[in-house]
């Protein structure tokens, strides 16, 4: 009997087990949801680059003028720096600041980047002579198409306001052994479109890309197209 009540002891206390089981019954969906976000957060931090902070460095170059003094190819007459967010899976909207860069070549023309000249007979009064200090704000559509696991090309059209300081001769005048002209300055924007088509390789997952631009600009009231190719590098977040 002594015997028989002893094994009983040990098969009474059930009611541990039971609340045992049923706390990991009521995790069970917890310690699922955990199991998914381990599957699936690695992927999911690596797709959600949605926004991009780039910096560029370009050139510009006027197909209807005459004059420029600038080299074939060189970069660096203008930075950039331009925000972008992807709005659906190939589409994006881009907000860009540019300016002029003065300060290469341009001690002789008090930084004076465009001169709306071809020849000293295009000097008249009234007009425009030089235009200096440009700046471009940009806001863009882009449409995306991959190249690869790493490249892609986005082709886009966006609206600019571009903004600077123009001076305009007034008169001149002849003396003995010299002459005199007289000029003042005025700053002026513009309103135009911005057709563009850019090159991005990624790399370290995507956090990070380099590439090309190249974008034509035409303003209401300017008296020439600009054209703009150059280099960026981007941060993806």
């Amino acid at each position: 009997m002594l015997n028989i009540a002893f094994l009983g002891t040990f098969q009474l206390p059930h009611k541990p087990i039971r609340s045992v089981m049923k706390i990991a019954r009521s995790s069970y969906p917890i310690f699922s949801l955990v199991l998914c976000a381990l599957f699936f957060l690695p992927t999911a931090i690596h797709a959600q680059h949605n926004n991009s902070i780039s910096f560029e460095a370009s050139s510009r170059f006027f197909p209807n003028l005459d004059y420029s003094h600038y080299p074939e190819l060189y970069i660096g007459d203008q930075f950039g720096v331009f925000y972008e967010r992807k709005v659906a899976k190939r589409q994006s909207i881009s907000v860009g600041f540019t300016k002029w860069n003065n300060f290469i070549q341009n001690g002789i023309r008090k930084d004076a980047t465009i001169v709306e000249w071809g020849n000293y007979d295009s000097w008249q009064m009234g007009k425009i002579a030089y235009r200096r200090n440009y700046k471009m704000i940009d806001v863009s559509y882009k449409y995306t198409v991959r190249m690869g696991r790493k490249s892609e090309i986005k082709a886009g059209l966006g609206l600019s306001c571009s903004f600077g300081s123009n001076t305009y001769f007034d008169s001149f005048s002849n003396l003995p052994n010299t002459y005199q002209i007289y000029q003042h300055d005025k700053t002026e924007a513009y309103l135009g479109v911005v057709p563009m088509v850019s090159y991005d390789h990624y790399l370290f997952r995507g956090r990070l890309s380099i590439g090309a631009d190249l974008l034509c600009r035409k303003y209401l009231g300017m008296f020439a197209t600009q054209i703009d190719y150059g280099v960026h590098l981007g941060c993806n977040f």
